[in-house]
């Protein structure tokens, strides 16, 4: 494989328990660095975009990406984009649960209908905004938009009606492969689109009443296909893979590191 190993990223609303102060966060950035991870990217922080250009220059972070909800988005776009100048990224990122609710709370599917629709010409409006500053927005999925509309999934219906505003994708392989898709054919689908494709791994286990769940586990170490995956990225330009775990069997830091000794290894053959 072509990918460099400084193509690999961590979102870190993996570590987001150290993102408390300065101090405890700047330790926690130091163990991500000595892991090997030399890119990072930006969940939403109680830090300013001088404190994570602060530990660009201590530690050599380049940032893939930024996160940043709709709201701060419609109110201060001008303010997002030169926070994304300050630290060199070119992409901000996010998702419709920071738009108005999580998952659990949507509801009727004609209530996510009108949701939906209302975000999706919403989001138009921003990247229509964004065309020619150098910034792009890229929408991060999870798996209820796999629900299906008059023949067509939502997630399908967003990508095809906001393609000529500008918006890109930040593809999550789990959620993907928790609605029933499959995450290579969703990269090759939106082959050029993806900047940023985001790395989790399911893993299938017994609870203690023996019901089968799905559970976050750390790259390598679930049930996903990652091969196929990477060499689907490669092939379509993705330019950062980046890792997210959203739960945790062991501390974060070490299912971080296992994610990327996993990943190093897979690239370099």
């Amino acid at each position: 494989m072509s990918i460099k190993p400084n193509q690999i990223g961590l979102q870190l609303y993996t570590v987001r328990e150290y993102l408390t102060d300065e101090k405890t966060a700047m330790t926690m950035l130091n163990e991500v660095r000595n892991i090997g991870y030399e890119t990072i990217q930006l969940c939403n922080s109680p830090f300013d975009a001088k404190f994570y250009k602060n530990a660009m220059d201590e530690f050599g972070f380049t940032i893939c990406g930024m996160d940043a909800p709709m709201a701060k988005m419609q109110n201060d776009l001008d303010g997002v984009i030169e926070n994304c100048k300050i630290l060199g990224n070119s992409y901000i990122t996010g998702s419709f649960n920071t738009y108005k609710f999580g998952t659990e709370n949507h509801g009727a599917q004609s209530d996510l209908a009108d949701d939906m629709d209302k975000f999706i010409r919403d989001i138009c409006i921003i990247g229509e905004k964004l065309k020619g500053t150098g910034v792009s927005f890229a929408y991060h999925n999870h798996s209820f938009e796999f629900a299906v509309e008059n023949g067509k999934s939502f997630l399908e219906d967003f990508y095809d009606r906001t393609k000529n505003a500008g918006i890109l994708a930040e593809i999550d392989t789990y959620w993907v492969q928790h609605g029933g898709g499959s995450p290579q054919d969703w990269i090759y689908k939106l082959a050029g689109r993806i900047p940023i494709l985001h790395l989790k791994d399911m893993l299938i286990q017994f609870n203690e009443k023996t019901e089968v769940v799905q559970k976050f586990a750390p790259v390598g170490s679930g049930n996903m296909h990652w091969e196929p995956v990477i060499q689907a990225g490669e092939q379509t330009g993705v330019k950062w893979f980046v890792v997210e775990q959203d739960t945790f069997d062991k501390p974060s830091l070490e299912c971080a590191k296992d994610s990327f000794d996993y990943l190093t290894k897979l690239i370099n053959g």
